[in-house]
């Protein structure tokens, strides 16, 4: 935040962000993964080598699938004398109060992460945070560390909570963030591990929330009627690069979502572009040898690349937006649980009577503090003050966590909204108290600070969003309209938490 503005002050950040580079997905396609770079060197070290030495093994994790201590520095130690960083220590644990109470984290773990955790080489495995993801997370957490340098000192881990979701890339992913921000600074912090599908909408096939399905359904098949011309010039094109595009099975974890052939399909094959395109590969293919064929090849698959963006983005993430603007059940169903959490950590600061006041609904107000006891396991809250001075949240998720998010905040529009949210992308919610110059009374230890003079701004990647219910006169800070007021944060965001999500799914 800047720092023109003496009399606002950051006091609580809540940052969430997609994980870093990763390899591909569905390894059947490496098959046709390009010798070359785009600078034509031969990719991995030899012909053919692929995603080889691109993926150091997982620094252990206490308490996840047998990590220790021990474990966790003999790797920093090596990791020290490669002139690298030393990492963060995450101490893993289960945080689902209802069901989860004695398992291990291990245990909510994914099954291509627990191959990752095992795996003692430098291969990638399908859908493994890269080096250079792991480099890009920690070049991002010294942006923060520069961005909110006037905030960050007064950090320590009893003011910090992070959530992730149960994939190796997405703890490895907020590691490398916190060790950007805080350096050896905070040299551990714990973070707890949400059951499959509370960061992100679940709206798969089968097993999802049914209501939402339902309700997207429509828009769904309108965005699928609208892109079919598209579709159909794009596959010559990845028809060429992939011979075997018409075989492929639909076992994409994004396929199941719509479950149409042809989209389904491009769909995998759009996933393995963008991990290809990050990792720097030539998508030219093995189609050709001469050098000039191949390039002139990817500039061919680049722009089908581009092209399936903007389809899937209006498939997947459009019609989201599109549905909950009419109905914001979807909205409710969709990302409440994640905008729960997050009212949660700002209400934390100020307490139940104050939030129910502002919210004007028992109802929302009750919800709300519901969500803020859920933070942290019941054992946790009974034991240790983190939620008494909360400053620093910070959630762990994918890109079907983003653009949903800003879609349910309404800002899902311009250039936002025409490109897929890259590898790292973030959003961050800045708490900011407005304390006039004039100003000479400091709160005692017992009080707690007014919902009445704080301030929410919402940023995308760096740039502030422009939150449609913060625009109307007396809603937002009168020199900023970035500011959103709190009390009208918290009123027009409560209403999107779902009390009971999975009666309310049914």
């Amino acid at each position: 935040m800047s720092e023109a503005k003496p009399d606002l002050r950051i006091r609580q950040l809540v940052i969430v962000h997609r994980h870093g580079e990763r390899s591909n997905y569905l390894a059947a396609l490496d098959e046709h993964l390009p010798d070359t770079s785009m600078a034509g060197t031969v990719v991995g070290g030899k012909k053919g080598a692929g995603w080889s030495n691109r993926c150091s093994q997982l620094v252990e994790m206490d308490g996840l699938c047998g990590g220790t201590v021990q474990q966790f520095w003999k790797k920093t130690v090596l990791l020290a004398k490669r002139n690298r960083q030393p990492l963060t220590r995450l101490q893993v644990q289960v945080l689902d109060n209802l069901n989860n109470n004695n398992k291990d984290a291990c245990d909510l773990m994914s099954g291509e992460a627990r191959s990752q955790i095992d795996s003692t080489s430098s291969a990638c495995l399908p859908g493994q945070l890269t080096d250079s993801g792991k480099a890009g997370m920690l070049a991002q957490g010294r942006v923060f560390e520069k961005e909110y340098a006037s905030f960050l000192p007064s950090v320590t881990p009893s003011h910090m909570l992070v959530h992730s979701t149960q994939y190796a890339r997405t703890l490895e992913s907020v590691q490398h963030l916190l060790t950007g921000m805080f350096g050896p600074r905070i040299t551990e912090a714990r973070v707890f591990i949400r059951p499959k599908l509370r960061l992100f909408p679940d709206w798969s096939d089968g097993i999802g929330c049914h209501a939402l399905r339902q309700l997207l359904e429509p828009f769904q098949q309108l965005a699928v009627s609208n892109n079919t011309a598209k579709m159909d010039a794009i596959v010559p094109v990845m028809s060429a690069l992939f011979p075997n595009l018409n075989h492929i099975q639909n076992n994409h974890p994004h396929a199941t979502i719509l479950d149409k052939g042809t989209f389904a399909q491009l769909n995998t094959y759009f996933d393995a572009l963008v991990a290809w395109d990050a990792a720097g590969f030539n998508l030219g293919g093995k189609t050709a040898n001469d050098l000039q064929t191949q390039q002139q090849n990817h500039m061919k698959s680049y722009e089908a690349m581009m092209q399936l963006s903007t389809v899937a983005n209006q498939l997947l993430f459009h019609s989201f937006r599109d549905a909950g603007e009419k109905n914001p059940r979807v909205f409710r169903l969709g990302m409440g649980r994640v905008l729960g959490d997050i009212c949660a950590v700002m209400s934390s600061r100020f307490g139940s009577t104050q939030v129910e006041r502002t919210v004007n609904d028992s109802a929302v107000a009750a919800t709300l503090q519901t969500y803020v006891k859920d933070l942290v396991p019941d054992s946790v809250a009974a034991t240790e003050p983190i939620l008494k001075d909360l400053k620093l949240a910070v959630f762990s998720g994918h890109d079907t966590t983003i653009a949903p998010l800003i879609a349910s905040l309404g800002a899902y529009r311009g250039y936002v909204a025409e490109i897929w949210p890259p590898f790292g992308s973030h959003v961050v919610f800045e708490v900011v108290e407005h304390v006039p110059s004039t100003s000479t009374s400091k709160l005692d230890s017992t009080q707690q600070p007014s919902i009445d003079n704080h301030y929410v701004r919402v940023r995308y990647n760096s740039d502030p969003l422009k939150l449609p219910f913060c625009q109307g006169r007396g809603s937002h800070f009168s020199r900023d309209p970035s500011l959103c007021r709190m009390d009208v944060f918290l009123r027009a965001v409560g209403r999107l938490v779902p009390g009971d999500y999975d009666a309310e799914c049914k």
